[in-house]
């Protein structure tokens, strides 16, 4: 019995030792640790301590809400449009799931907001494709997901979860990574503004100095697009219904609504239109997202102008765009929202 209870202290003393170092190194930013380099960033928890930070002093009435193809969208072009404030929500990897959760955070934290710009990545339909860690982890937005009610219980219960899945060994090497690089710390890869928009200081510095090897890029990210593609054919009814929940809570609020689609480099989409099956995956996105138009509550948002960007060479591989077409999509998204808004007006004052 002397045993089995010293075998037991020293499986408690160990864990309590491993779940320390989680959260003092934090390599992937889950939990409270800053000290040591991060090897991963968890932009829900960024951008939710943003937005929450953005309540207090001047609250947005517009959020931008997609992945990392909606997370570089300049907010003060928004603001030079539609005279609103913007904040950018755009998350890493995100999912239907998260524009979901995101939605209903943002609409029960802030009644200021009436304007949301909603980017949605084809593949988000695909059934195969569920909430990440980040998600889940992460008791802000996975309780607004749930629709439950805050409490401190929930968020202790949503910590100690992400602590548990935490002990995997992939984990402890990121925790080991990290000390190491302490002493070297890598060139930041990724920073944001106060407002969420996303910046790649390092990227843009290698394209300065003309050592970013963008056909390196660009087939990576290209070949992880055309496996994603073609592992599904449908949009998947659990999916659609999220999406559909997004847009009737909202507009129940009479909050309005921009739809769009985030643009491929040329050279991808015009690969990815040749073959049939995933030409045609991607037009059942785009009908879809269309047949859920409502205006002037929920519009789709022009194709043109968020597809034929001003600058060719502007992009960081085959998917992400550079600043300088992020400024020409900012600008038909907010033109958008503007003509959404005045649409309104104009049906109220007609009644």
């Amino acid at each position: 019995m002397r045993f089995l209870w010293a075998f037991l202290g020293w499986i408690g003393l160990f864990a309590g030792v491993l779940v320390t170092a989680l959260a003092v190194v934090n390599p992937r930013r889950e939990f409270s640790g800053t000290r040591f380099p991060a090897l991963q960033l968890d932009t829900r928890q960024i951008k939710g301590d943003l937005f929450d930070s953005s309540l207090v002093h001047d609250p947005p009435s517009g959020v931008i809400i997609g992945s990392s193809r909606s997370m570089n969208l300049p907010t003060d072009e928004f603001t030079s449009v539609t005279r609103e404030r913007f904040f950018n929500f755009g998350v890493f990897n995100a999912t239907i799931e998260d524009d979901l959760a995101i939605a209903r955070y943002v609409l029960a934290k802030a009644p200021s907001v009436r304007n949301l710009v909603v980017g949605i990545d084809p593949q988000s339909f695909d059934a195969h494709i569920g909430p990440l860690p980040e998600l889940t982890h992460n008791a802000r937005l996975s309780t607004a997901l749930n629709g439950s009610v805050d409490s401190p219980l929930k968020r202790a219960i949503v910590v100690a979860r992400a602590y548990r899945d935490a002990l995997t060994v992939s984990y402890l090497g990121d925790v080991i990574k990290s000390v190491r690089n302490a002493r070297h710390p890598p060139e930041p890869a990724y920073s944001f503004s106060a407002e969420g928009i996303l910046r790649y200081p390092k990227a843009d510095r290698e394209r300065r100095d003309g050592t970013y090897n963008w056909q390196q890029h660009y087939a990576g990210c290209a070949a992880v697009q055309q496996s994603e593609f073609a592992t599904y054919d449908s949009l998947a009814p659990s999916k659609r219904a999220m999406l559909d929940s997004l847009i009737s809570e909202a507009t129940a609020r009479g909050v309005h609504i921009v739809l769009w689609t985030p643009p491929f480099n040329p050279a991808l989409a015009d690969s990815l239109r040749a073959k049939p099956a995933i030409g045609a995956n991607y037009e059942r996105v785009v009908s879809y997202l269309r047949s859920r138009a409502r205006p002037p509550l929920v519009t789709m948002a022009d194709e043109d102008g968020t597809s034929n960007l001003p600058n060719p060479t502007g992009w960081y591989d085959c998917m992400h765009f550079d600043s300088t077409n992020a400024v020409a999509v900012a600008h038909s998204l907010a033109t958008a929202v503007r003509d959404a808004n005045t649409g309104s007006t104009e049906t109220v004052a007609a009644r």
